[in-house]
């Protein structure tokens, strides 16, 4: 094959990372990532040099991630900071898009390397074919890496957990291919999707063009027909073990405004569960950060008042807030009230957001370089999150459901991690979407982590949230939203059980 010149190399590295990436952004399209696979293959084969090939990598991946990453858009305005950006504030949230993007681009330069070196030393497809799934994966590994070290902050730790973009993700939009997550998670959806978009590079190489357009348009036709069922729920009679009452609450943009906001919220949560105890749930998951329980007083003595005060329901009711460890850091804690055992149990987040939980030391220098010395001191005061220090749950009771925290679902070992420490009949999934303006893109998104984290655990998953609705993420790989039953001024009530 003729060489290709530089332009045209660029544009199919571009055009394949586009591929890989637009199904993130419109979920009807997923199966481009297949065509995006095969075409970031046919580059690198066509590109001569290491050096050409590794930057190829590179702006493949970030093209894709700048998709899957277009949620962060849904931050602006930025009014949750209580800190004026002025006209920066586009700029801003630009850079941090395309800062974020480009360090997840690592992978990509792994994957293209690796992909080079095969076809430079000559070792056939056939066998690249069954090594690129786990290489493609490996990639994806490294790029959660990479976005931990460049994020590193004091509430950070390296890890690889931050799954946005994967390619597996694109197959969970497929009702079928979704099951498959039952085998390995998005890890196993990632790989296949790596088989799939080889095969068919592999094909355009062996067949000629008419036959090879037509296998691979066939193979295309069949994945986009055949959305098949996932297996059915249980009948409204049947018999229902366990039932979660799931408090939604509306605590935005609108919110900030309200006078004695605090207070407000507080009255607002109280109402909500109030409502909640009269039909009489087994379980109560309020949206994360609802601050119901008084951290002050501690999980015994705010376990007691509560007892005291709804006349000591047998109900296990889930709150989370900011709980602070000394004068200048803080954790987000989950308080979980036993009304089983009557006693109370205490876990905190562990893994915690850069873009609003604690400043990582890139964007904070890069803030004071550009002269935004009073912003980033703003910042750092406000943003003063730390894992706290009772990360496990294994001393929870039997019967008490692990806790997922909010982001955590973006770990795709997150809910296998607690399942190690012990058997739980559920995980419940405390949300909160304030910072992004009811984000269709991020529900999309997390939506897919919730059903392959159920069905590869084979465990339920109940969400509550705010700034968004609840659900209930059945190990069958069915999201069900219920129907409230009860709702106030800025809270709705609603039941799932199974």
């Amino acid at each position: 094959m003729a060489e290709l010149c530089r332009p045209l190399k660029i544009a199919l590295y571009v055009l394949s990372g586009l591929l890989l990436g637009v199904g993130f952004v419109y979920e009807a399209v997923w199966f481009l990532g297949l065509l995006g696979v095969a075409l970031f293959v046919f580059a690198v084969k066509n590109t001569a040099t290491l050096r050409a090939t590794l930057v190829g990598g590179s702006i493949a991946w970030t093209m894709k991630s700048l998709c899957a990453l277009s949620l962060f858009w849904s931050v602006y305005p930025i009014k949750w900071l209580e800190v004026s950006f002025g006209n920066f504030e586009i700029p801003i949230i630009f850079v941090y898009w395309f800062t974020v993007a480009g360090f997840l681009s690592l992978g990509g330069v792994l994957v293209a390397g690796v992909i080079w070196a095969l076809d430079r030393y000559k070792v056939p497809a056939a066998s690249g074919i069954l090594f690129l799934p786990i290489v493609w994966v490996v990639g994806e590994v490294v790029s959660a890496y990479s976005f931990s070290i460049w994020t590193f902050g004091p509430g950070a730790t390296i890890n690889s957990v931050y799954s946005l973009g994967y390619l597996g993700y694109l197959f969970g939009q497929h009702e079928t291919l979704l099951l498959l997550a039952k085998v390995a998670g998005v890890y196993g959806l990632s790989a296949l999707g790596a088989l799939l978009g080889f095969s068919i590079w592999f094909t355009f190489t062996k067949l000629a063009a008419k036959k090879a357009v037509t296998l691979v348009l066939a193979l295309v036709l069949l994945l986009v027909v055949s959305r098949g069922h996932v297996a059915p729920l249980d009948s409204e009679d049947s018999i229902k073990e366990t039932v979660v009452a799931i408090v939604d609450t509306r605590f935005g943009d609108e919110w900030l405004l309200v006078e004695n906001r605090d207070l407000y919220k507080l009255t607002q949560v109280q109402a909500a569960v109030a409502a909640a105890l009269t039909l009489n749930p087994d379980y109560i998951l309020l949206p994360e950060d609802s601050r119901f329980t008084n951290a002050g007083l501690g999980v015994d003595r705010a376990y007691n008042m509560f007892r005291f005060q709804n006349s000591d329901p047998e109900v296990v009711l889930i709150d989370s807030g900011r709980t602070a460890l000394g004068d200048t850091v803080a954790t987000q804690r989950a308080y979980v009230y036993d009304g089983i055992s009557k006693k109370g149990f205490i876990a905190d987040k562990q893994y915690l957001v850069p873009q609003g939980e604690f400043m990582p030391y890139f964007y904070s220098v890069s803030l004071q370089i550009l002269g935004f010395q009073n912003v980033a001191t703003k910042l750092g005061e406000r943003f003063i999150y730390v894992p706290g220090p009772e990360p496990s749950q294994a001393q929870f009771a039997a019967h008490l459901p692990g806790i997922l925290f909010c982001f955590e679902s973006a770990d795709p070992a997150a809910v296998r991690r607690l399942l190690q420490e012990r058997q739980v009949p559920f995980i419940a999934h405390p949300i909160s979407h304030a910072w992004f303006h009811e984000s269709e893109l991020l529900w999309q998104q997390q939506d897919v982590m919730l059903k392959m984290q159920a069905l590869w655990n084979g465990v339920s998953i109940v969400s509550a949230a705010n700034m968004a609705k609840g659900a209930l993420y059945t190990k069958e790989g069915k999201k069900i939203i219920p129907t409230p039953k009860l709702s106030g001024e800025s809270w709705e009530v609603s039941l799932v059980s199974w």
